[in-house]
């Protein structure tokens, strides 16, 4: 139920999929044809039941994120690493199951490096505790497919943007910054600007799932991004006449550099496009202008 589930599921739903949707927060505007479970994926029954029968997983659900795990690393491996473990081992039970996607995360598990775009087969040293927990739930993944045969499969999405990503949650360059023009606030850009990330919109990503799920060999991890950097000044350079159309000017707030944050992070993704035939579609432009159109619809400064 959260920004890449919420893109996801139509899309499945699209594909000819019935689809089930097991999550703690039930949205309030529910899809016609889908079952919602209310419930947390710790609980290891609760996942059993609502899995009989299914033959895809694609586990979406994270307790933390790359701010808050280093607020506390103890809470982000626990929170993560054990309950993922157990549901890889109570799918091995499923006489349906067959395919098991994980999405890890692209931005985060390569850590530092010195060429880009970044592919699948590069070094991976991540230098945030999230990151770290991904790659984790990568390696139990693909050790039970080839130690027992789970079909899992593995994404690692780019930085995802678009409609339905909240402000100030610590995560979402992209909606942080129109949240603060839109709130009157300067944006808070960290290390003179010069941060690269690769940029995906969350419709591209949610077809990129598919494509995996669909096309994708298991034991195998692809990129799912764009392929195109741009810094944090490009994004805000790209977002002035948005702001400015709609009577508002940016103020940018300078900060120090932040020890977890990768310089460059750009993803090589001619993997996933031979394997599956899947690209992104929507121009930069066009996807921060309907961000942009999305948040300010809904947004209540505080």
């Amino acid at each position: 139920s959260g920004l890449i589930g919420s893109f996801l599921v139509p899309v499945l739903q699209a594909s000819g999929r019935e689809v089930v949707v097991l999550d703690p927060r039930i949205p309030a505007r529910r899809l016609d044809g889908v079952e919602y479970v209310a419930g947390h994926y710790e609980d290891a029954d609760l996942f059993a039941r609502t899995l009989s029968g299914c033959e895809e997983w694609i586990d979406l659900a994270y307790a933390t994120q790359p701010k808050t795990s280093f607020d506390d690393p103890l809470h982000d491996l626990l929170g993560n690493v054990p309950a993922a473990v157990a549901l890889f081992k109570r799918a091995l039970e499923s006489k349906h199951l067959r395919r098991v996607l994980f999405v890890s995360s692209g931005g985060t598990v390569y850590g530092p490096s010195t060429h880009w775009p970044i592919p699948e087969s590069a070094p991976t040293q991540p230098i945030s505790p999230y990151g770290i927990t991904k790659l984790t739930i990568e390696k139990y993944a693909f050790m039970f497919h080839r130690t027992c045969g789970l079909p899992a499969l593995v994404v690692r999405p780019s930085n995802a943007y678009g409609p339905g990503q909240m402000p100030f949650t610590g995560q979402g360059f992209i909606a942080t910054a129109i949240g603060s023009v839109l709130s009157g606030r300067a944006i808070p850009v960290f290390g003179g600007g010069q941060t690269v990330r690769d940029y995906l919109y969350v419709d591209d990503l949610a077809r990129g799932i598919l494509a995996v799920l669909e096309h994708g060999q298991p034991g195998e991890a692809y990129n799912l991004g764009c392929g195109v950097g741009l810094s944090n000044m490009q994004v805000l350079e790209a977002l002035t006449p948005i702001a400015r159309g709609h009577g508002q000017e940016l103020v940018i707030d300078q900060q120090p550099a932040r020890g977890f944050d990768v310089p460059v992070n750009v993803l090589d993704i001619a993997k996933v496009g031979t394997a599956t035939g899947w690209s992104p579609r929507m121009p930069f432009s066009e996807g921060l202008a309907r961000t942009w159109d999305a948040i300010a619809a809904t947004f209540k400064p505080a």
